[in-house]
């Protein structure tokens, strides 16, 4: 979350994997409290990368 500047990511995350959890459609992660929401504690590594596209006429 620092390295990418989402403060907000540990919380993302639980939303995604609530949806994913529960994809039958029937509850929405929105209408969810936080409290119950799967929590990931584990580590997310982050690898920039890059691609260039060149075009000759």
């Amino acid at each position: 979350a620092n390295e990418l500047n989402i403060p907000e990511l540990p919380t993302l995350i639980c939303y995604f994997l609530f949806d994913q959890l529960h994809a039958d459609g029937h509850r929405s992660s929105a209408n969810v409290p936080l409290q119950i929401m799967p929590v990931y504690r584990g580590r997310i590594d982050v690898f920039n990368s890059a691609m260039a596209t060149f075009f000759a006429p």
